[in-house]
């Protein structure tokens, strides 16, 4: 189990306190870990939120991990989900379409394209053909943000990402800032979280070279198409907590648009949603009010239903799902749990009287904007920090030095 904290100024990216063994994978046994590495750090008053994949041992609400951590703590904490692991059972209940239901943990359609990579002739490849105007409107947003992203990000964004963007230009038709080129297959096992986004781009540019039956070539366009106008953009964005809120009711809602397209995938995708609509709570809605996305109209209507509902003493209680529909906007999740956030910072919140225009102005405001900018809300860091460590493990039995590398 590798325990991590983030938080500025120390620890403004990540910092690891441990990777202690556990008896077995109950959540029970995840909490204790976790609660007395925090104590033993001296950080344990600290500790505002947790995040969390979705696993059962995690997100259940009798034994799960977040539920015992809270009772150890004695206090509410906030709830984030990993972005990118409800993202992935987004994409995974979608991408059914193409490969149908597995339990096996490689792909074999992965497996072969990786096999056989070396005999593809890379120069000849296809795109998708969008021919819909209101497809086309779609196809020239997404690319205007990669290409964005590409630009301001080019210096940070790690491989995979930038492979993400990259095929995703070029199978929409565009060329990326550095050119075309094809990256050989790497990781094709469920748990690797880009490779679906990967592996089908690939898979449909060169079908006519692997002999894919036409059926296969449909639905793996079916998949490219709705990744590349929709998904990628969400993925991409995963990180910024400001966002998620926007991000979740807006996508749920080009979902049910987008059912005139392909209803098949749009409901597998919406309905994966709605099973992780953890960002949409009245509880965490309240990171929008952050968000450059949100209108300084919808931020105001916002704040005046937040003053209108007085926060309610804070329970350790379990997260209601609220029910979207095409009329939900921001302001009608408010509600009095949305204080929940700045009760957890300590924060005044004499701002929410005043014009949006005027917030940037209050330190109140700034202070839990600042938070809310650099909260982690995906495990990946985590994820990195643990395989590398693992890596390292297996090449030493330095007890020495597997201690310093987990300092």
């Amino acid at each position: 189990l590798g325990v991590l904290v983030s938080g500025k100024p120390s620890y403004e990216e990540v910092k690891l306190l441990g990777v202690p063994p556990i008896l077995n994978g109950t959540g029970l046994a995840q909490a204790e870990a976790t609660y007395n590495l925090t104590v033993e750090w001296k950080v344990d008053g600290l500790i505002v939120d947790i995040v969390f994949d979705t696993t059962a041992s995690n997100s259940g609400w009798k034994n799960g991990a977040c539920v015992r951590i809270e009772i150890l703590f004695d206090r509410k904490l906030i709830y984030l989900a990993c972005r990118h692991h409800v993202l992935e059972i987004v994409l995974c209940d979608s991408s059914k379409v193409v490969f149908g239901a597995t339990t096996s943990p490689d792909n074999p359609d992965f497996k072969h394209l990786k096999s056989i990579w070396h005999n593809v002739d890379k120069a000849s490849y296809k795109t998708l053909q969008i021919k819909e105007r209101k497809l086309k409107v779609l196809r020239t947003e997404s690319i205007r943000f990669i290409l964005t992203l590409l630009d301001s990000e080019q210096k940070f964004l790690p491989d995979d990402y930038r492979e993400v963007a990259e095929v995703t230009l070029i199978i929409l038709g565009e060329t990326p800032p550095r050119g075309i080129r094809w990256l050989e297959p790497g990781a094709h096992h469920h748990a690797r979280w880009m490779a679906t986004i990967i592996y089908c781009a690939k898979m449909f540019a060169f079908s006519d070279q692997l002999g894919y039956e036409n059926s296969k070539i449909e639905n793996l366009e079916r998949i490219c198409l709705f990744n590349s106008l929709h998904y990628v953009k969400m993925w991409l964005t995963a990180p910024l907590a400001a966002d998620v809120p926007h991000n979740d009711l807006e996508f749920w809602k080009l979902m049910k648009a987008y059912e005139k397209i392909d209803r098949e995938i749009a409901l597998h995708a919406r309905n994966a949603l709605e099973r992780h609509f953890w960002y949409l709570t009245e509880k965490l809605v309240a990171l929008a009010f952050f968000s450059d996305k949100v209108p300084d109209v919808m931020k105001k209507k916002m704040a005046r239903t937040l003053l209108k509902n007085p926060p309610k003493e804070a329970v350790m209680d379990v997260p209601v799902f609220n029910l979207i529909k095409e009329s939900t906007t921001l302001e009608s999740l408010i509600g009095p749990k949305s204080w929940t956030l700045f009760e957890l910072l300590k924060v005044k919140t004499d701002w929410l009287y005043l014009d949006p225009n005027k917030w940037c102005e209050n330190s109140d405001f700034l202070q839990v904007q600042d938070f809310v900018h650099s909260v982690k809300v995906v495990n990946d860091l985590a994820e990195r920090a643990v395989k590398l460590l693992q890596d390292f493990v297996k090449v030493t039995k330095d007890k020495a030095k597997s201690s310093f590398c987990y300092k």
